[in-house]
């Protein structure tokens, strides 16, 4: 049976990637389109069929033809719109130290180390595409769009799986009779217990990453929607920001709940500086939408309503005797930052090899490769720990270097996307991005390597580079068209 459905999947991948590269050869921008559209549903044959390697083909197959595209279109450019950032430099020393690190004696094979380039860099050209990516702001706007209504679909299942319950969209195995056995349970003794949701993904985990992005992603799209009072666009990202809303309130993480809070006042804190009166209204919109999301739960499930949000309060508020916040906040920081000495100090200057410390050793050990070696098999916690055990204090630093250098040359984008629509976005993908760069990468390494909010970082940072170019280009273009026939 697993040879049948391991053949019959490869089948499937090579046709769809086939078909796929078919558009991506007259337009690569289709690509991108294909690629956002098929990690969700990957994740869900993933899930169905076998959490198997050959499932990935489709997505390799789709990103090379992309980037193949791409490097051929786009090396007849204008030389005028080539990206630049402080951040190229580092990541490239970074990448050549990785790929050196592949054949250091201390790794586990080549193989390890190929499959651990690929965890951490195969994304990253995604950069170039998402700055070359919009010409214009309809092209923006209607990508967007596109993301929203996908997001839609994914919130609609988690929606789904609240109110019927963890076997839906959900393989047997994940599920038993007697309850969740793949995914996991949480809450209290007094207010009950409640499942996590995961919607098309395999992980509750992932899906709650991509829950966090969601949500950035729509503050950022609500801005510019309100900006240019566009009805339709700001209807959708309404209901979308409802929905996901709902499943972040109800996905129990603690983690989540905290990160939720800090984008969406940070969100509004950078907005009150632009312009108070234009903060406002997102808000209104932002804290309306979190009420409406937390009141829909309470009346369509009440007693999963009830576990969640005492879940919340015996462990976040302050007035209940099991208060974990400065506990847990102490304990973590401890634990992590421990996790990173302790892989400095067992490390050196250059490491274990490229692989050792990453999800690709999983996959390694899961395939049986040669000389594995099962304590290699997340060693650390920490993904920074991770970094320094992987390629020790060099890549260490390195990886600071160019997290440091994009955020900064983030920061300097969305400051001058003052008083402009696409402030709201550019804010929304910095919060975003420090977030993830910084305590999402610090507990763990399976948090920066998650392909499907890897790529988002990249294709987004890139987008924000591009952000202040194109506004000023569409300004131009819109003055003269509104020129007075006569001057």
């Amino acid at each position: 049976m697993g040879y049948l459905q391991f053949t019959a999947g490869a089948l499937f991948a090579l046709a769809a990637a086939c078909a796929g590269c078919i558009a991506i050869f007259f337009n690569w921008r289709a690509g991108v389109y294909l690629l956002f559209l098929w990690i969700p549903a990957e994740e869900l044959v993933r899930k169905f069929a076998g959490n198997d390697m050959a499932f990935f083909l489709v997505k390799d197959i789709l990103l090379a033809a992309t980037y193949a595209a791409y490097f051929l279109a786009e090396r007849r450019a204008d030389p005028k719109r080539a990206f630049s950032s402080p951040a190229v430099v580092p990541l490239l020393l970074w990448f050549g130290w990785a790929v050196v690190q592949v054949f250091n004696p201390h790794s586990n094979g080549v193989f390890m180390g190929l499959v651990g380039l690929r965890m951490s860099f195969a994304y990253v050209p995604l950069i170039f595409l998402g700055f070359h990516m919009f010409r214009d702001d309809r092209e923006l706007r209607r990508f967007c769009t596109a993301l929203l209504a996908l997001i839609l679909i994914v919130d609609a299942v988690g929606l789904l799986q609240l109110i019927l319950g963890p076997t839906f969209m959900n393989p047997s195995r994940f599920v038993r009779p007697t309850g969740a056995d793949f995914l996991q349970a949480r809450g209290t003794l007094a207010y009950g217990i409640f499942t996590y949701t995961n919607s098309v993904f395999a992980s509750e985990s992932r899906y709650g990453r991509f829950l966090l992005l969601s949500f950035a992603l729509i503050l950022g799209f609500t801005g510019f929607a309100q900006s240019q009072r566009l009805n339709r666009l700001r209807l959708l990202c309404v209901i979308a920001l409802l929905a996901t809303g709902v499943n972040l309130l109800m996905n129990g993480s603690r983690t989540l709940f905290v990160c939720l809070a800090l984008i969406g006042v940070g969100f509004i804190v950078l907005r009150i500086r632009e312009s108070a009166s234009r903060a406002l209204p997102s808000a209104f919109v932002l804290g309306a939408a979190l009420v409406a999301a937390g009141s829909f739960t309470w009346f369509a499930h009440p007693r999963i309503a009830r576990s969640v949000y005492g879940f919340y309060y015996a462990t976040l508020s302050p007035d209940s005797a099991d208060f974990e916040v400065a506990r847990r906040l102490r304990q973590n920081v401890t634990n992590e930052t421990g996790s990173v000495w302790g892989a400095i100090a067992a490390s050196g200057l250059f490491g274990h090899g490229t692989g050792t410390a990453s999800q690709g050793s999983q996959y390694v050990m899961t395939r049986g490769g040669p000389g594995a070696r099962a304590e290699h098999i997340n060693p650390v916690e920490s993904g920074f720990g991770a970094f320094a055990w992987e390629h020790g204090v060099v890549g260490l630093g390195l990886v600071l270097w160019w997290m440091v250098a994009l955020l900064a040359d983030q920061l300097r984008a969305a400051r001058e996307l003052r008083h402009g629509r696409w402030l709201g976005l550019g804010a929304a993908i910095f919060l975003w991005s420090a977030l993830f760069l910084g305590p999402i990468t610090l507990w763990g390494i399976q948090g920066f390597q998650d392909f499907v909010v890897n790529s988002h970082l990249w294709f987004w940072s890139g987008v924000l580079l591009a952000l202040p170019a194109l506004r000023e280009q569409t300004f131009v273009e819109s003055r003269v068209w509104h020129a007075p026939s006569g001057s």
